[in-house]
């Protein structure tokens, strides 16, 4: 049984980078883009390539090569926690019966968030960029902003006053734009809140700037997301299948002829 998987954020600032899978599986991959061009992913360590297995829960369909997997050395924090990075593939149509697949991952620095969520908090789907005005008395200064950027951060969102303030390690560090937000969506982080089980969204800093990326109107989407291990592993290093292999025996002593004739066993 393949390990559970880690729900990454595809994209970050409405960004994200296309690694194409390599070796593709043309008949799996005909097989789900004969229903969809976007499908789940999981990223499996190839131990031989120093790559990735690209599957679904059927299987195999390809593999990310090892270039695309150093440049992600903090997704290492997930295969430690026992679990593999999920994300999103995106199948195109060549023609003549091709198909073409990319893995899509938002810029390194965006990839693993920072922090854990609180136990029971529940994390909403990414879905539109909302800026925090963090213009509040309480809010963050940009010399604050400068020093945590680039980075993703997991954001709990509270209720104060009908506004939806985003909290991070305990400081509120903005409000979320009322115009962009659903009518009542203030009143249900209000109820989650009450409920002991607080809603949560993707934050990226950059730019001086920090934006909620939130499907405001998903609420029932709401997934926990589960805690990563620390602290980060080593780099991972591929097994080398090129290199000489040598005996650490000296070769007379696996030379020498075997005992003959009797020999004394100790008795009862």
């Amino acid at each position: 049984m393949p390990p559970p998987t880690y729900p990454l954020a595809p994209t970050a600032l409405g960004e994200a980078r296309a690694y194409e899978v390599e070796e593709l599986a043309l008949g799996p991959a005909w097989n789900h883009a004969a229903s969809t061009d976007l499908l789940q992913v999981s990223l499996a360590p190839n131990p031989v390539t120093g790559g990735w297995f690209v599957r679904t829960r059927h299987g195999a369909l390809g593999q990310l090569n090892a270039e695309a997997r150093e440049e992600y050395p903090q997704l290492q924090r997930v295969h430690r926690s026992g679990m593999e990075p999920a994300t999103i593939a995106q199948l195109s149509h060549l023609g003549d019966g091709l198909l073409a697949m990319d893995v899509l991952l938002p810029a390194p620095p965006f990839a693993v968030p920072r922090n854990a969520l609180p136990a029971a908090a529940l994390l909403l789907p990414q879905g539109e960029g909302l800026l925090l005005d963090t213009s509040t008395a309480d809010g963050v200064s940009a010399e604050e902003i400068a020093a945590v950027s680039p980075a993703q951060l997991l954001v709990t969102l509270s209720s104060v006053a009908d506004e939806v303030v985003a909290v991070y390690d305990n400081r509120p560090l903005g409000v979320l734009p009322a115009a962009r937000t659903p009518l009542g969506f203030a009143g249900q982080v209000a109820a989650f809140q009450q409920a002991g089980t607080p809603l949560a969204a993707r934050a990226f800093c950059g730019d001086n700037l920090i934006a909620v990326d939130v499907a405001a109107d998903l609420i029932d989407a709401a997934q926990p997301l589960p805690a990563l291990s620390e602290p980060p592993p080593q780099p991972y290093q591929p097994i080398d299948l090129s290199a000489d292999w040598e005996a650490l025996i000296d070769a007379t002593e696996v030379s020498l002829d075997p005992p003959r004739g009797p020999r004394p066993v100790a008795g009862p």
